[in-house]
């Protein structure tokens, strides 16, 4: 199998998610946010050197404390 060289070159990149968030006050600026979700579909395309790579489905998440002064 021959490896493409794909540095210095373009890419299309495509995802596609679903997926919930929640947003909690906690009082004197600060609040707690929460995502969880699938990402269904993930294409890379260097459509200049021919290679278009898909990506495979999996879970995201993330959970954030966020503060304002």
């Amino acid at each position: 199998m021959r490896t493409a060289r794909l540095s210095e070159t373009l890419l299309n990149f495509r995802e596609v998610r679903a997926g919930l968030g929640a947003d909690l006050k906690l009082g004197g600026g600060v609040s707690l946010a929460a995502d969880l979700g699938l990402v269904t579909d993930r294409k890379f395309d260097y459509f200049d050197r021919g290679v278009r790579l898909d990506g495979d489905t999996g879970l995201y998440g993330s959970l954030a404390i966020k503060a304002s002064f």
